[in-house]
């Protein structure tokens, strides 16, 4: 049985027993490629919900009549996301094998594939501005986890929605598993290799006052390989 946490997130204080969900964080950030910071994610979010309201005049309703109990961070390996994403997995089918819903505080992206592997079915919704999705970084952690994650769902379609370009990483494990993809990426190719375009775009580029010529050729020549 999962044990109470010291500083639990506001509202969350029914016990173990009778909760429907099952709060835990995984302060995680060893494949952040940018700034580090996020493995502190779980406990700021904890300090700082104590700022908000737990009553929803919108959903009227209140934190405190959902039963949730909060059984604290995981004390996960800073040095193998591998051993991290077990750690994560296994916490996901402990709160489910009880029957319970599991509640997951990250923490970087990579954590949430631990917790979703367990998840019988299984649909995702991605909100951010870049799918930040690698099969690795300067050589390091090719683990494949887009290609794993693709062949244990075995989807019949892949959307990639609302990024501002289509993600090579998705398209690469799409090929490899076999899998149809789909995006809405927000512009369409050009002959890039025509001299007429050419001229016309590099007129605007000075008018403009830009130095920097963008092209994605060479992402749209993916078609060709589905």
């Amino acid at each position: 049985m999962l044990k109470p946490n010291v500083e639990s997130f506001i509202g969350c204080d029914c016990d173990y027993e009778s909760a429907r969900m099952v709060l835990y964080g995984a302060p995680f950030d060893s494949t952040t490629s940018f700034r580090p910071g996020a493995r502190f994610g779980p406990s700021a979010m904890r300090h700082e919900s104590f700022g908000l309201e737990t009553y929803s005049p919108y959903q009227d309703a209140d934190l405190t009549d959902c039963a949730v109990f909060d059984s604290g961070d995981l004390e996960l390996c800073f040095g193998s996301a591998q051993a991290a994403l077990e750690a994560i997995e296994a916490r996901a089918a402990e709160i489910l094998g009880a029957g319970k819903l599991p509640l997951l505080l990250g923490g970087e992206h990579l954590v949430t594939l631990g917790a979703v592997k367990r998840h019988p079915k299984l649909h995702i919704i991605h909100f951010d501005a870049h799918a930040d999705l690698r099969d690795n970084y300067l050589g390091a952690d090719d683990v494949r986890q887009v290609i794993d994650l693709i062949n244990a769902y075995k989807p019949d379609l892949v959307m990639n929605i609302a990024l501002p370009c289509q993600d090579l990483t998705i398209m690469d494990a799409c090929l490899a598993c076999g899998v149809n993809y789909m995006d809405t990426a927000n512009y369409e190719p050009e002959d890039t290799d025509d001299p007429a375009w050419r001229a016309v775009y590099e007129k605007r580029c000075k008018e403009a006052g830009f130095s920097v010529y963008f092209d994605y050729s060479w992402q749209w020549a993916y078609r060709k390989r589905f």
